[in-house]
């Protein structure tokens, strides 16, 4: 298992991605959460975290502590996979690569977390 943390991303909800924003708007946002990602996958490399990318099917799990419903997390977990796919950790986001999502509440703030499993 690989377990990726994430320091300082903002929260976002789906509602507030999507509502009545302009697509610019939107493209603003992903292009900061993906550097966000970017800054944090070096924290994690340093940390003597093995990144290689993945080659096989696998699960994810994505750990976020705010006041969201759950559901409201899916706009950060598209980021999220977005990103790790154009920094190669993962080859692609089809469903040749990822079998399984679940968004879990977790309880450290200002963490996010992806815990990255092989699917059997």
């Amino acid at each position: 298992m690989i377990e990726l943390t994430f320091h300082n991303m903002p929260h976002i909800s789906s509602n507030e991605f999507y509502a009545g924003k302009h697509w610019s708007k939107r493209k603003q946002i992903v292009d900061m959460y993906h550097s966000l990602i970017w800054v944090n996958l070096n924290k994690n490399t340093i940390n003597n975290l093995s990144l290689k990318p993945l080659t096989s099917p696998v699960e994810m799990i994505f750990i976020f502590f705010n006041n969201f419903d759950i559901d409201n997390n899916s706009a950060m977990v598209k980021m999220l996979i977005d990103g790790l796919r154009k920094y190669k950790i993962i080859p692609n986001d089809n469903k040749k690569y990822i079998k399984k999502i679940s968004i879990v509440e977790g309880y450290e703030k200002n963490i996010i977390k992806i815990q990255i499993k092989d699917f059997f």
